[in-house]
């Protein structure tokens, strides 16, 4: 059944609290993820996120407070990942190979999608630097474990 006609069914028995699903976030930042990379950031709205997952768009609402929210999210995720994947890419060998491996990873991350998703925080920039500190300590910490 529509996740829409369930929560109208709710609403309409009087019902105040709607349980979230979380395979519907799931597919919120799935879409949203492609909406960004297909036409950029400018071209998120929860209104063209909702379209494009079939749903209400104050089903999104439900889900996330605003556009910042999800941007952030979606940030957040890109950088795990490829955090996750560096960690994964760099070859045993000195530490200022390492170093340089570290420095071309984060530039090409940064020249693509990650700069793209971090520019267009907008209104959470003091939020999404927060948030980017943990990132940076977790490579900070890669190259501590390099050096020793």
């Amino acid at each position: 059944m529509n996740t829409f006609i369930i929560e109208q069914r709710l609403w309409e028995r009087g019902a105040t609290v709607r349980k979230k699903d979380d395979s519907l976030r799931g597919l919120l930042l799935q879409k949203a993820r492609e909406i960004v990379e297909t036409y950029g950031a400018g071209a998120l709205t929860m209104r063209t996120l909702a379209a494009s997952a079939g749903v209400a768009s104050g089903t999104v609402y439900n889900y996330f407070e605003n556009k910042e929210e999800v941007l952030l999210l979606l940030t957040e995720s890109y950088w795990q990942g490829a955090l996750a994947e560096l960690k994964s890419a760099l070859r045993p060998g000195k530490f200022t190979e390492q170093l340089q491996q570290v420095f071309d990873f984060l530039r090409e991350r940064i020249g693509e999608e990650g700069g793209v998703l971090m520019g267009s925080l907008g209104g959470v920039r003091s939020t999404g630097r927060e948030r980017m500190r943990g990132m940076q300590s977790a490579v900070e910490e890669e190259l501590a474990l390099r050096l020793e």
